[in-house]
């Protein structure tokens, strides 16, 4: 993982988005999300912290910010073809999912106002 402040980013097909995907009916969004990103990319959160969540495409998204241990690898698996870290300066050249795009439009841009305290 880079130091500094990135994304990681998975593509599926054309478009790059967050890590994600569908609650479900015996599990927490939390538990949902940690379930998501092993499944997408091998990587396991040493912590989740719940940000926010709206309601898009007729469904409820959760967003959290991931702690994750250094100097891990993220691995395209199932249907992900990459997964790649990216800076916030370089993520708007990327043709992103219109849900990825309104996530990252609300991140703050200083990154220390977003911690898991």
């Amino acid at each position: 993982m880079p130091e500094g402040r990135t994304f990681l980013l998975v593509r599926q097909r054309i478009r790059w988005s967050l890590p994600g995907g569908t609650v479900r009916t015996c599990e927490t969004p939390q538990e949902c999300a940690q379930r998501e990103l092993g499944e997408e990319t091998g990587l396991a959160a040493r912590s989740l912290v719940y940000l926010w969540q709206f309601t898009g495409f007729n469904k409820t998204h959760y967003v959290f910010l991931a702690e994750l241990e250094e100097d891990v690898q993220a691995q395209p698996r199932n249907e992900i073809r990459s997964c790649r870290w990216f800076a916030p300066r370089d993520i708007t050249t990327l043709l992103l999912s219109v849900p990825t795009r309104s996530i990252l439009r609300l991140v703050p841009d200083d990154s220390d106002s977003v911690s898991a305290e």
